[in-house]
C-alpha cells in the first residue's frame, strides 16, 4: 500500500504516508492505510487503528521519511 505520489504537507493523509504526531509527552508514528471522509486508518507498531482527522492535524510533526536518521 504504498503511493509514488511525492509527500504533500498540504495533504498528509494519503495512502502510505508515515505520519508522526505528539501523544501527550510522546510521539507516535504510523502508516496510513486507508483514508474515508473524517476518519484515518493507519497502521503503528502494535496494531491497525482508526483515527479522526480532526484530531490529528493540529498535532502532527514533521514526518518520519524526513527525518528518517532521528528516529
Amino acid at each position: 500500500m504504498t503511493t509514488d505520489q511525492p509527500y504533500d504537507p498540504n495533504n498528509p493523509f494519503q495512502v502510505g504516508n508515515d505520519l508522526c504526531w505528539v501523544h501527550g509527552e510522546h510521539y507516535r508514528v504510523a502508516k496510513v492505510l486507508e483514508v474515508e471522509e473524517g476518519r484515518v486508518k493507519l497502521s503503528g507498531m502494535t496494531a491497525d487503528y482508526w483515527r479522526s482527522k480532526k484530531s490529528l492535524l493540529p498535532r502532527l510533526d514533521v514526518t518520519p521519511h524526513r527525518v528518517s536518521g532521528f528516529f
